[in-house]
């Protein structure tokens, strides 16, 4: 997607027609839009939003779209037609979208809405002009709604995707972006529309017991999906509670006297998480080796039992013995079975008893039976002495685990009452932090429960498929809608792999690309990646601690647009090397003040970077932000520059803004 023309008509306070050319090219690939604050620099970028999505970002919403000058001009009950018309190239074809919002003149300076906003898109599709018939799910075919706010966005505030509880928005524009939500909505589609329309139908086709189990399966499935979106909402707000906490332990660090405590603090917890993984290992290996030999704990007094039997069955001669090997030889020889056939007429006979005794254990007499069971339970009372030995030394070591955990968590209940009490400008963040450190572990709690239960369901619904199986057998109809389920379930399972799949690998390709373009604009010892929960973060490694320095908004709008930037290029990547499974574009950028209040550090850097950030960039600045370091830096990529000429009008009727775009640098 490369813009070619923005068109406005009586928008905002754009009286009349204004056009602006937008064709770049790669060598010259940046717009640049003068005007000071309130010229309608923030209109132009909106006019982009409402011509593709019919929305906005103005705090009085889209019922003020029109121009205050056109009403001034128009005679009372006069309709006035506010229109935003752009032309942009994708994939090689031209497309122009229009849209409209009719409005009537009702007093001075006011009009009314007369309807709904009307949208049309137009193209060409090889050479030939075409009309969407849905306007709406074309623009999104090629530029997905939830994806504008990372190509159209006001630089000061895009410092916002680097802080905290934003994980989820880094997650969603990378599966939107790439494509890989389409194989996450057929999964979907699989795993619940298909399969339950089948689990319906076989519900409908069967009688009795058969419909009994079918509905419970029906009714199981309901709510093992339920479970799963608990779930998944429940690990959201948990990875959003721990970035807050990341976010804040930072902030905390920046406070002189709170600095050494949060260091020591994050040696603690380091420990604190290495004794966690030691004591739950230390339950595992407990849990292993009572489900393995549990029952050897209760089975103290039937070995004296067992034995006593053995005893008297030998004196009695009672205790089964095995056939031996000498007998069987001896019918062989004799020609004779047992039964009394004769072995020497039927070949088959004979080699039956050869396999018998081949293949079974035989023994002497009575006397090896005995002391054979005598040392079984022999054996069996070593296992059980071992048993208690094992269980005892692993409980005693859960012991010293936990009796050290509980140290370091009193150290670190005594940090954080420290900064509580004595370092008053931190006291804030502690309480907040503490807090949240609660609903953590709620969380996490609450997160366990789901697991128990979705691990119950999942058996009930596996033994539960299984009688269906069964009992389709005896119907044809049944057993052909079964064995449609279980291909839909196979299709699901394939794509949930491919879904698992195809998002490590993108996540992980982004993540290395963020990680350079994060280096090249800093130029500092920094190692920047995208986390496993999708959070950005950027860190500094000092011996062998490593700390966040995503804290200042420098550094976070660094961060951002080094983000926004690389799933760019990685989108540009995959418009040429295409990929069955991942969807690429060239995608501009339209950016209204990137450089907001920065110093010229930051600017600078900014500056460098802007230019490779997209294919397209349409850059917007006052002249406070246009510095001469920032000049330098973009100049020699500048295909064309406006200025938006700012002007307050007052009349009779009351005052009004009116703004006209010129080109060239005029401010």
């Amino acid at each position: 997607m490369l813009l070619k023309k923005l068109k406005l008509s009586n928008y905002r306070q754009f009286s009349g027609d204004h056009i602006l050319n937008l064709s770049t090219t790669s060598a010259t690939n940046v717009i640049v839009i003068h005007g000071e604050n309130g010229a309608g620099k923030t209109s132009i970028l909106n006019a982009f939003k409402w011509c593709l999505y019919g929305k906005t970002d103005f705090d009085s919403g889209e019922e003020l779209l029109v121009s205050e000058s056109a009403i001034f001009k128009a005679a009372l009950n006069d309709r006035i037609q506010v229109v935003v018309e752009l032309q942009f190239e994708d994939e090689g074809e031209l497309f122009a979208v229009r849209r409209e919002l009719t409005y009537q003149k009702t007093g001075p300076l006011k009009a009314e809405t007369i309807g709904k906003p009307i949208v049309r898109v137009d193209y060409t599709e090889h050479s030939a002009s075409k009309l969407a018939h849905n306007p709406q799910v074309r623009i999104n075919q090629i530029l997905p709604e939830e994806m504008q706010p990372y190509f159209f966005f006001n630089g000061e505030r895009i410092e916002k995707l680097a802080g905290a509880s934003n994980s989820f928005e880094i997650r969603n524009a990378i599966k939107v972006l790439m494509g890989i939500e389409f194989v996450e909505r057929a999964m979907k589609h699989v795993s619940q529309n298909v399969v339950t329309r089948f689990q319906k139908e076989l519900k409908g086709c069967t009688k009795g017991e058969l419909q009994k189990k079918a509905e419970l399966f029906d009714s199981l499935n309901e709510d093992h999906n339920k479970l799963l979106e608990d779930h998944k909402v429940e690990n959201k707000n948990l990875n959003e509670l721990r970035t807050e906490i990341q976010s804040i332990e930072t902030e905390l660090g920046r406070i002189k006297e709170a600095a050494v405590i949060v260091e020591e603090r994050k040696r603690l917890e380091v420990e604190k998480n290495s004794l966690e993984g030691e004591i739950k290992n230390n339950n595992w290996l407990v849990r292993e080796r009572l489900r393995g030999q549990g029952m050897l704990a209760f089975s103290g007094s039937i070995f004296d039992k067992c034995r006593t039997i053995a005893h008297e069955k030998k004196s009695k001669g009672e205790l089964p013995s095995l056939v031996r090997a000498s007998f069987i030889d001896g019918l062989i020889d004799s020609g004779k079975c047992i039964c009394g056939l004769s072995l020497s007429s039927n070949p088959d006979h004979v080699a039956h008893l050869n396999e018998y005794r081949n293949s079974k254990t035989t023994s002497s007499d009575v006397e090896d039976s005995y002391l054979e069971v005598v040392n079984n339970l022999s054996g069996l009372e070593e296992k059980r002495y071992q048993l208690f030995g094992d269980i005892n030394s692993l409980i005693e070591s859960r012991i010293r685990l936990q009796s050290e955990l509980g140290k370091i968590i009193g150290s670190l209940d005594d940090l954080s009452d420290t900064i509580l009490e004595d370092i008053p400008n931190a006291k804030s963040y502690e309480e907040r932090r503490v807090f949240l450190t609660g609903c953590v572990e709620d969380s996490i709690k609450k997160i366990g429960v789901l697991e128990d239960k979705l691990s119950i369901i999942s058996q009930q619904i596996t033994e539960l498929d299984q009688e269906i199986k069964e009992l389709s057998k005896l119907d044809t109809r049944a057993r052909l809608i079964s064995e449609r389920i279980d291909f839909a379930k196979s299709c699901a399972f394939g794509l949930e792999k491919l879904h698992a799949a195809l998002s490590k690998t993108v996540r992980s390709d982004i993540s290395d690309l963020f990680g350079k373009t994060y280096a090249n604009v800093t130029r500092k010892p920094y190692s920047a990646s995208i986390s496993d929960s999708y959070t950005l973060s950027v860190k500094k490694t000092v011996g062998t601690v490593q700390t966040d320095v995503l804290g200042s908004t420098g550094e976070k709008q660094i961060a951002s647009l080094a983000f926004i930037g690389s799933i760019v290029a990685y989108a540009r990547k995959h418009s040429v090397d295409k990929s069955v499974f991942i969807k690429g574009g060239v995608y501009p950028i339209v950016m209204d003040s990137p450089f907001g209040a920065l110093g010229f550090q930051y600017s600078q850097k900014i500056s460098q970077f802007i230019p490779e950030l997209a294919s397209q960039i349409i850059l917007m600045v006052s002249p406070t932000q246009w510095r001469a370091e920032v000049k330098a830096e973009i100049e020699r990529r500048i295909e064309r520059e406006y200025s938006l000429v700012y002007e307050k009008v007052v009349t009779a009727e009351g005052e009004f803004e009116l703004s006209k775009i010129v080109e060239g640098y005029h401010v």
